[in-house]
């Protein structure tokens, strides 16, 4: 959930190295001596997986599964991988596509003859592309206090049916869930079998993908850690989240092991025709803007100038991140126990494949900025959608921001409208309102887009 923008994730190590080979074993260390200093003692932590050239490099756990009992995580737990769900749904489409029971060409009223498209034609592709114009239901205010109570799949469209198309159909890429909400609902109508069950058939058991499931389905033998959320008392278990809240769209469950044995199906060309598979790591090309996003991946080179396959996801409690490099022949991926994060998982499976490339770790590039240009910033801003405010503030030469229940942290300036804060890796972007005046900034994390409009003016 985009909600935790900021916060500490920290913990310390436990599991093994999976390599014997010394060269690799130098390799591995170097991976923990980058990766570990993140991470504190005491506190909820993140699985980290490493495969290179077809072989498990690195299969690490840092931090406890349960801070109030202070159990340790190890590598072979199962966590919640919120929207990395959605390669499995674009998948289980795709099967469908290929065994000719329906075409990413077809209009989603073919299916959901009740969805109301306002007029337009929304196809197949549309919503695996994030291009159908749906806005994202989780951003609804009312998303937070219900998210822990079940409902139906008719119930979700319902709720996403209520508010009009962000724009035209295939105009322009907006990432958002309720694309795989439909889609999940899609795969019901066509299949004739439940969601979870289509995939359990058709792609987990086929794959000996024990551990991984949907509504904690298929866990096998994997114990499941514990959810964390920071406030300001410290960690406390996150609130529930019912996974019918989150469907398709995010609903699933994995471990670092079964995610792997994803990878090796992929490599191995298994489930789809490699001209399925060139489908599903096509980027779509929509009529305005850019987009990586292919179905169910973000694809693209724009990080270190290769080639990455990617996707995170974030539920209450959780966060997750699984990257593949084709050119390098790499698979990254890590689950973490803690939503919101310093540490996000993105962050740490980019600085294990750098290292496994033999690259140095890129500092953040800032620019000296004139403390009256952040001065017009100062003030407090509430997120569009969202429960929580964001504090600006400058001491001395130190730019700042605070988030409700949440550490200050630091912003570095890349211009004089652009800063990062590194440590959450997230990106505030100041814009002008319609009067041309700069009173919100977007908040830029993983695929998320969120707005924060100012409420107050400093004191």
């Amino acid at each position: 959930m985009a909600a935790c923008i900021f916060a500490y994730a920290a913990v310390c190590a436990a599991g093994e190295i999976k390599t014997e080979n010394p060269t690799q074993v130098t390799l591995a260390n170097n991976i923990d001596a980058v990766i570990a200093p993140r991470y504190r003692p005491g506190e909820p932590g993140a699985v980290l997986l490493v495969i290179k050239d077809g072989h498990v490099l690195f299969r690490k756990a840092y931090g406890e599964a349960d801070v109030l009992t202070h159990t340790p995580l190890s590598p072979d737990m199962a966590m919640p991988i919120g929207s990395m769900t959605k390669q499995f749904t674009a998948v289980a489409v795709m099967l469908l596509a290929e065994s000719g029971k329906l075409s990413v060409g077809d209009p989603i009223t073919r299916y959901l003859p009740t969805y109301p498209t306002h007029g337009k034609t929304i196809t197949i592709e549309n919503l695996l592309t994030h291009t159908s114009g749906i806005p994202d239901y989780v951003t609804t205010p009312d998303w937070p206090s219900n998210m822990g109570h079940e409902v139906s799949t008719q119930g979700l469209l319902d709720t996403i049916s209520q508010r009009p198309l962000d724009f035209e159909p295939g105009a322009k890429y907006d990432y958002s869930s309720s694309n795989y909400v439909l889609l999940g609902a899609i795969i019901e109508k066509v299949s004739g079998l439940p969601y979870a069950k289509f995939l359990e058939q058709r792609i987990f058991l086929p794959l000996g993908m024990k551990d991984t499931g949907y509504a904690r389905r298929l866990r096998g033998n994997a114990a499941l850690a514990a959810g964390h959320t920071l406030v300001e008392s410290g960690f406390i278990h996150s609130p529930p989240v019912s996974p019918s809240q989150l469907s398709a769209a995010g609903g699933m469950l994995s471990t670092v092991d079964d995610l792997a044995r994803w990878n090796k199906a992929i490599d191995a060309g298994r489930l789809l025709s490699a001209a399925g598979w060139k489908k599903v790591f096509t980027p779509y090309r929509p009529r305005e803007g850019t987009s990586e996003y292919g179905y169910g991946f973000q694809i693209g080179d724009s990080w270190q100038s290769t080639m990455t396959i990617r996707h995170g996801g974030r539920v209450p409690g959780f966060e997750s991140f699984a990257m593949r490099l084709p050119e390098q022949q790499m698979y990254v991926a890590v689950l973490s126990n803690l939503d919101g994060g310093r540490t996000p998982p993105y962050e740490v499976a980019q600085r294990a494949a750098l290292v496994t490339m033999g690259k140095a770790l890129p500092a953040a590039p800032s620019i000296t900025l004139d403390n009256n240009v952040f001065d017009a910033y100062v003030g407090r801003y509430q997120m569009t959608g969202l429960p929580m405010v964001v504090d600006l503030r400058r001491a001395g030469d130190q730019y700042l921001a605070s988030v409700t229940g949440q550490e200050t942290f630091a912003l570095k300036a890349l211009s004089e409208t652009r800063f990062l804060a590194e440590s959450a890796g997230a990106e505030l972007q100041f814009e002008k309102n319609a009067d041309g005046v700069i009173d919100r900034f977007v908040l830029l994390q993983g695929p998320r887009r969120i707005t924060a409009i100012r409420i107050a003016q400093p004191d």
